[in-house]
């Protein structure tokens, strides 16, 4: 079963931010958001989309 909750809205700074119940806390430090309409979701970043994308300095 999905769980589903009303959620706050406020602004920090120029930005739109969303305060997200403890029930729902995301493990890490960085998502993934996207809009489809008025809907929005949001993921964790894959690992292997990281090793893709994000090269390691050779020094």
């Amino acid at each position: 079963m999905q769980q589903r909750k009303e959620v706050r809205l406020f602004r920090n700074n120029r930005s739109q931010a969303v305060r997200i119940p403890v029930e729902f806390e995301l493990p890490g430090e960085t998502v993934f958001i996207s809009r489809d309409g008025d809907r929005g979701q949001s993921r964790r970043p894959q690992e292997h989309f990281l090793r893709r994308h994000i090269s390691t300095p050779s020094w």
